[in-house]
């Protein structure tokens, strides 16, 4: 068993499989093979390229897909450790923590939760404190596997059997806490988050990859709020916290972060190289979860700048993977998008679809300020519709939402929204009531109000950001 204080020294290694250091290259000359060859359609040279020069640690997927097309043994590739674990006979002889970090960290989180469910069934005499790790690793595991009611409720049972003194294990725990509450559209994320990271700058020793992960949560949040500058700031902690450390997750989600702060403060262009960065790591790790979530983002981002045939493909794609792998949680974000793109085209048919799927899933769900994205959506479509009374219902139920969830910013935006719809209408007496409701809101002068919005923001935490609806997250 590990102690308090061997966890707060251990240094834990990023997500991905340790290859022999060039052993990726040697295996693609062997064979005659291009970086595009090895690649094939699920990956691109790039992400190839950065497990060839170490970069990144490439998923067991990745790897496995490299062996099949080089016509190498998986062994090749690994280091003695790492390949006895991949055989089988140490993975599956799940026995104490070690075993179970080793599952997260191949990313076989049904087996890190298995495995949980075995050690807490065969505890014993297990302390709690053991015990509370344990329902740690299974939360963290139901994070990555994208069910955040899961991974909240394990989080939860660990806070009640977690009494010890280690700052950094503390940190780590309401770390993960706040990510799936910030998944949850849950307003208390911000303060689980806040507390990790002053508990992490207090500890003595931490692992190096946890301040720049909270700094990224916690930017995540302000993404979600639409605080675009604050974003932009903590992404950039972040990323000069992380220094040399090597965490493809951690990686793409700085990118995915600074693509959204480029995206909400109105550089839709240069959110995309950001946004594209950001895939090439989540295809490294063979992530579809966040490769959902970043289809999605490229696809908001070029309906932004007008494209609007590639941004339906990489749309398409985002809804093709949430549906594959089951994924609830974030995928009203997606079919937000998808009613943006059909009122950029005039389709109001195939507008009226999505938006219907939209505002099912969020209530569904419980993600409230997504519902309050579908509703300004839906408001819009009634007034395309020459429906002025089901469009002020709607924004009405939007603007309620954003002011129970305490969402300055995104209730600022919607208000925006809504003026420049009534004075659209020719209803200017409403137009300057509800900008003048912003303006006592926030401070903000009545002619930037009524202008159309252009706003100056990944998780998304965990598919966001609010553009005449248009999402990202």
């Amino acid at each position: 068993m590990r102690s308090s204080n061997d966890h707060g020294r251990r240094r834990r290694r990023p997500p991905g499989v340790n290859v022999r250091p060039g052993s990726v290259r040697e295996a693609r000359l062997q064979a005659g093979l291009t970086l595009a060859a090895v690649a094939g359609p699920q990956l691109t040279r790039a992400a190839i390229h950065l497990v060839e020069t170490g970069r990144s640690r490439p998923s067991r997927r990745t790897l496995e897909q490299i062996a099949r097309r080089t016509g190498k043994p998986l062994g090749f590739f690994l280091p003695a450790a790492t390949a006895s674990a991949l055989s089988g006979a140490a993975a599956t002889d799940v026995a104490d923590l070690a075993a179970l970090d080793q599952f997260i960290e191949l990313g076989r989180h049904s087996d890190a939760l298995d495995a949980g469910r075995d050690l807490l069934a065969n505890s014993g005499q297990m302390p709690d404190e053991t015990r509370g790790r344990v329902l740690l690793r299974m939360g963290q595991a139901a994070l990555e596997g994208g069910d955040a009611p899961q991974a909240l409720e394990s989080l939860r049972l660990a806070r009640e059997l977690i009494r010890s003194d280690d700052q950094a294990l503390r940190a780590e725990l309401l770390d993960a806490t706040g990510v799936a509450l910030h998944r949850l559209e849950d307003p208390g994320a911000l303060d689980s988050l806040q507390h990790a990271l002053w508990l992490c700058r207090a500890a003595s020793a931490v692992p190096p990859h946890l301040e720049p992960a909270i700094l990224g949560h916690i930017g995540a949040v302000h993404v979600a709020r639409h605080e675009w500058d604050s974003a932009r700031a903590l992404y950039t902690e972040a990323l000069e916290a992380a220094g040399n450390v090597r965490d493809v997750a951690l990686l793409e989600r700085m990118h995915n972060g600074l693509g959204l702060a480029q995206m909400g403060s109105g550089d839709a262009a240069a959110a995309v190289p950001h946004f594209q960065k950001a895939l090439v790591f989540a295809e490294v790790a063979a992530e579809p979860r966040i490769i959902a979530r970043l289809e999605n983002n490229i696809g908001s981002a070029l309906i932004e700048v007008g494209s609007l045939d590639a941004a339906e493909e990489h749309l398409r794609r985002s809804l093709e993977v949430c549906e594959r792998i089951g994924l609830d949680v974030g995928r009203g974000h997606v079919l937000c998008s998808l009613t943006e793109l059909a009122l950029a085209r005039d389709d109001l048919n195939e507008a009226d679809r999505w938006v219907t799927a939209a505002l099912e899933q969020t209530r569904r769900l419980g993600e409230q300020l997504t519902e309050a994205d579908a509703l300004c959506l839906a408001g819009r479509l009634a007034e395309a519709r020459v429906d002025p009374a089901t469009a002020d219902r709607c924004f009405a139920q939007a603007l309620s939402i954003l002011t129970s969830q305490g969402a300055k910013v995104r209730l600022i935006e919607c208000q925006a929204q809504y003026a420049t719809l009534l004075d659209a209408r020719g209803d200017v007496a409403g137009a300057l009531r509800v900008a003048l409701d912003a303006l006592g809101s926030a401070g903000v002068s009545a002619t930037s109000l009524l202008r159309p919005h252009r706003p100056a923001e990944q998780d998304q935490p965990t598919l966001s950001v609010v553009r005449h609806g248009r999402r990202a997250r």
